[in-house]
């Protein structure tokens, strides 16, 4: 009885050691240059970004222009159909807790191998922050890529070179780490990011027979933030990645990325539901022409449940999960 208790607590263990990470060596591309030469950098690494981007709620517009049909029967209407899905279970503390438990762990690992970790205040003294501003974390924001919910850790801070009007914070266009590290006596500077959309919405749209129409579904997945601000598209990618040193022109001299080869579905969190929304144009009689014509427009919202526990442990799985495998790849390379 004693080894057939023993060998379903081995069991056991081996089980829950396999869910404690949902993201596999197969799911992840390493990828870098000069690796070997983050052996020389100094045991200091600089926090530059660590954000979590969680996608709260989605919409979608189709639209037909209204005209006549052919033979000139009948006029038909205009028709717009807009979905908007919301999640429904969780909320920003969930989002923070999962934001500060994983970052205190990243942290933590960090300085367990030797690692001194450069506080924002002390990196924003360098030239290249010199017009650069410091913001608290632990604040959300929902301009940042509209429709999710972007989070820092609580307690830290970051440099944001601008903020728009509607509050959505800018950096610069080119990869500014080798500068950064380069003038912190290139200290290892690192940028987590993760992102984690909920739905897929397919909108589709026919002039010639008046309608319109919104299709979407549940796919919670570790993969990219994707929206627009009504100007510009804007996309975040779950990455992490560590520079070190300033190469030729805006090059590193040691550069190590963990990027997702495929976004990674996390199941279990959300029903498996589908949403339709469809709007049909009215026809009226030829002789009404352009006089009189009734355009239909659908605004429909529609809620996605989740499971709270289920949502606050897979994306904070998802995230151990994702940052064991780049400190894996980057103590490899970083200690001697």
């Amino acid at each position: 009885m004693k080894k057939i208790i023993l060998t379903v607590a081995i069991l056991a263990m081996i089980c829950g050691s396999a869910l404690a990470q949902s993201v596999t060596e197969k799911e992840v591309k390493i990828s870098g240059y000069g690796e070997k030469k983050l052996k020389k950098a100094p045991r200091k690494v600089y926090i530059a970004n660590f954000r979590v981007y969680f996608h709260v709620i989605a919409s979608a517009t189709a639209k037909s222009t209204g005209g006549s049909t052919i033979g000139g029967g009948s006029y038909k209407g205009s028709t717009s159909t807009t979905m908007t899905v919301a999640v429904d279970g969780v909320d920003v503390p969930d989002f923070q807790k999962v934001t500060d438990d994983t970052y205190n762990r990243f942290v933590a690992d960090l300085k367990s191998k030797g690692f001194e970790i450069i506080s924002t205040a002390e990196a924003s003294k360098i030239e290249f922050y010199e017009d650069w501003e410091i913001k608290e974390g632990g604040q959300v924001n929902y301009a940042n890529v509209p429709g999710y919910v972007s989070v820092t850790p609580t307690g830290t801070q970051y440099m944001v070179k601008k903020e728009t009007r509607k509050g959505r914070e800018k950096s610069t266009f080119i990869d500014r780490t080798p500068r950064i590290s380069k003038e912190l006596e290139d200290a290892i500077v690192i940028e987590a990011t993760f992102a984690f959309p909920f739905i897929e919405m397919k909108t589709n749209s026919s002039n010639m027979v008046g309608f319109s129409s919104v299709k979407a579904k549940t796919n919670f997945e570790l993969g990219s933030a994707a929206g627009s601000d009504g100007l510009a598209n804007l996309f975040e990618n779950s990455q992490v990645k560590f520079t070190a040193g300033s190469g030729p022109g805006a090059a590193a001299d040691a550069y190590l990325a963990a990027d997702l080869k495929k976004p990674i579905a996390l199941e279990g969190v959300f029903k498996d539901e589908k949403f339709k929304e469809f709007s049909a144009a009215k026809s009226t009689p030829a002789y009404y022409g352009i006089v009189f014509v009734t355009n239909t427009k659908d605004q429909v919202t529609n809620t996605a449940a989740c499971d709270q526990q289920k949502y606050v442990e897979a994306t904070t799985k998802a995230i151990n999960g994702y940052i064991d495998l780049a400190l894996e790849a980057f103590y490899d390379n970083a200690i001697k």
